[in-house]
């Protein structure tokens, strides 16, 4: 099987989305505004915990047939849409690694989301953050292996298991040249066991396995971000290098 045969049979399917944002300034409090500016209506939980100058607030609540989530911190924000705790309960779907949709399709549908939150919030981030959570189901580990082996050609993978391979392969960005952007991937075999929800085993030999890509794409520290269109335009190439990752495998 050839790298290019492989890539093409690959459907990666999307575990996690992330957008981190770090703030340039450290914030005394929490915008209560976000979510609403975000989502048009109010999100369906809501928790605040504080501790000093510490703090945290996270909502939830479901968009776009997923969950989304908007934590915010004195030091940064997430944005991040997993499964839907329905999707999460079904065995079926469960013993197939729940997803939010097919990569790199279903991901316009959550940077529009971002896009509205950069025009509606104009936030003073000076770093960004991607990050991805992929899987690819396969039939056994071993397949999974043969599967790895093409993404990551300079290992041998033959009679390997429990393998955890990660890099950090740092690059200029296309468009800004004061910005570094720091391409970190993860690459494993994920197993998961179907189990009820009581924890009564579900069936014989219905052990799943899938290749699994985490992605951290990112601005690195010394490099600053100073206007919403860096934002947005540095956004759109920490895709396109996730894309190349997930396509390509380890590059150079």
């Amino acid at each position: 099987m050839t790298q290019e045969k492989a890539n093409k049979q690959v459907i990666w399917k999307i575990d996690i989305f992330r957008l981190t944002g770090f703030h340039a300034e450290i914030q005394n409090d929490y915008d209560k505004t976000i979510w609403n500016k975000i989502v048009g209506k109010d999100s369906e939980t809501a928790n605040y915990q504080r501790q000093g100058k510490q703090f945290l607030y996270q909502e939830e609540g479901d968009l776009v047939d997923k969950k989304l989530s908007i934590a915010q911190a004195p030091e940064r924000l997430d944005i991040v849409f997993t499964p839907r705790e329905e999707e999460l309960r079904d065995t079926e779907k469960f013993r197939k690694f729940p997803s939010i949709g097919i990569f790199p399709d279903s991901v316009t549908k959550f940077t529009a989301i971002i896009d509205k939150f950069f025009e509606k919030v104009n936030p003073d981030f000076e770093r960004i953050a991607l990050g991805l959570v992929l899987n690819f189901n396969v039939e056994s580990e071993k397949d999974g292996y043969k599967y790895l082996s093409k993404f990551i050609p300079t290992l041998k993978l033959d009679n390997v298991t429990d393998l955890i391979y990660q890099i950090n392969r740092p690059k200029n960005s296309e468009k800004f040249n004061t910005i570094t952007i720091n391409r970190l991937s993860k690459w494993a075999i994920a197993k998961r066991s179907s189990r009820a929800s009581s924890g009564i085993r579900v069936g014989k030999n219905e052990d799943s396995f899938a290749c699994r890509l985490d992605l951290d794409i990112n601005t690195k520290s010394d490099t600053k971000l100073k206007s919403q269109e860096m934002q947005t335009k540095i956004l759109k190439e920490l895709i396109d290098h996730a894309k190349n990752i997930a396509l390509n495998g380890d590059v150079s």
